[in-house]
């Protein structure tokens, strides 16, 4: 599980950059690849384990506050 939160921060800060440039350039390529690869990964991941487990997921590496887990 340690390697599927790494990769899930790493998308995180892809988006958090692609993000960036747009804001500074307007420039959408970047983020549109940034956001389709954490939707695709987000959406595998609820599949293959469930969408309570992906709110964990987002609580643990700090996009989500834990108290909007139902």
């Amino acid at each position: 599980m340690e390697n599927v939160t790494n990769n899930y921060k790493a998308l995180l800060f892809e988006y958090d950059y692609a993000s960036e440039v747009y804001q500074n350039t307007g420039l959408t390529r970047l983020l549109t690849h940034a956001i389709d690869n954490l939707e695709r990964f987000e959406r595998v991941f609820a599949e293959c384990w469930s969408l309570e487990e992906l709110l964990e997921l987002q609580v643990q590496v700090g996009i989500r506050k834990p108290n909007l887990i139902a």
